[in-house]
Formats: structure tokens, sequence, C-alpha cells
């Protein structure tokens, strides 16, 4: 468990495992992808606008790498959202 999830996990309203074993990152993912396709916004603009790669969105998507909260900011910032709605 990353530093992170540790810290997260003191919060009672922020779980840190969900049921059938699924992790924050895919879920943080899910939303991201979510909040993307409601702005009707590619990847590839997503990337653009945060300042990073395709590849990085798409493994941000998809659960495979954690970001980093400064990121996570710039993506809540382009999707015109609160950093805590990517969480939940």
């Amino acid at each position: 468990m990353s530093y992170f999830q540790v810290f997260l996990s003191r919060f009672s309203y922020v779980p840190i495992e969900f049921e059938h074993n699924k992790t924050l990152l895919p879920l943080i993912g899910d939303n991201i992808r979510k909040l993307r396709m409601e702005k009707r916004m590619s990847q590839s603009q997503l990337a653009f606008e945060v300042g990073t790669t395709l590849r990085q969105i798409q493994r941000i998507e998809m659960g495979k790498m954690n970001a980093g909260i400064l990121y996570y900011i710039k993506i809540a910032e382009v999707l015109e959202v609160n950093l805590v709605q990517l969480i939940v």
C-alpha cells in the first residue's frame, strides 16, 4: 500500500479497497474517463491540456499508473471539477 493510500485510509469516507478487489487507481481512472467523456474530450485533448502524453492518460484511465497529486489537480482543473470528484 502506498503512502497516499495509507494517508487516505485514515479518513473513513475514502475507502481504499472496494468490492470485487477494485482498488483506488482504477476507480480514479474510471471517474476521469467518465468526466472526460461527459465533456466530449478525447484522451489526446486531455493529455495536451494537462501537459502530458496520450500514453500517460491512457494508463491513468486504466488504473495502471499513479500520476501523483499534481497531475490529478491539473486533470481536475481541465475537466472543471473538484479534485474530490476524481476520487469518489
